[in-house]
């Protein structure tokens, strides 16, 4: 498995964006020192363009929300579906008892505590059960209307865990493809900034607009920090 990507910039994706556009505006401020290094008005408008794609692309907080709307979605089917196995079990257990082989056959034990996946299997294993003891179980008030409903919400259930897993491997490729873009920004941005420093050496006022770290310590930034 490839090891994700990781920021070599020590700061926010946001201040990544504006150190970017004030340096590029000092870029084209200076246009006439830059060209003799090389940096063409085409150059630095290649740069603009990079950032400002950057700072259209979706934030984390966007995928954020579709894992948790998606989360949301799957906890509540959970919940529904759990509801009616408790329905489905206490009919069993009113019908044969606790240990009787037909009611072990379901397996309710430890519903409660199981994953999403177990979650999906019991519901099927109590749909093929229930579907044997249908005619026994009518007494107690089970019907087809019954099993209907439990395999609609075992289905929707099994959709909305995957409909999770995939908010998940969504947000993780969006992740990624945002590290590798503001790292190439940032790989700009340091080349520009040690031409731009280059040049007004003697000049400390320019020079700073230059600056990307305002206390110099480029070299002791953390690799990948916060969002």
């Amino acid at each position: 498995m490839p090891k994700p990507i990781l920021r070599i910039y020590a700061f926010s994706d946001a201040i990544l964006k504006q150190k970017s556009d004030s340096v590029a505006g000092s870029m084209d401020r200076d246009a006439a020192e830059f060209t003799i290094r090389g940096v063409t008005a085409a150059t630095t408008d290649d740069f603009e363009a990079a950032s400002t794609a950057f700072g259209n692309m979706d934030t984390d907080e966007m995928w954020i929300g579709n894992v948790t709307d998606a989360t949301q979605a799957k906890d509540e089917l959970a919940g529904s579906l759990k509801s009616q196995v408790r329905t489905i079990r206490n009919m069993a257990e009113i019908k044969w008892g606790t240990k009787s082989g037909k009611y072990r056959k379901y397996g309710f034990d430890g519903m409660d505590e199981l994953t999403d996946n177990d979650l999906v299997r019991l519901g099927r294993r109590v749909i093929k059960v229930a579907t044997e003891q249908q005619a026994d179980l009518a007494t107690e008030g089970f019907t087809a209307a019954t099993l209907t409903a439990l395999t609609l919400v075992v289905n929707q259930f099994d959709e909305s865990v995957d409909d999770k897993t995939d908010a998940e491997k969504s947000r993780d490729i969006a992740q990624q493809a945002r590290v590798e873009a503001g790292n190439e920004l940032y790989t700009l941005l340091d080349k520009y900034c040690s031409i731009g420093k280059t040049i007004w050496f003697e000049d400390p006022a320019k020079f700073n607009d230059y600056v990307i770290y305002p206390s110099g310590a480029e070299e002791e930034a953390p690799a990948n920090p916060p969002v």
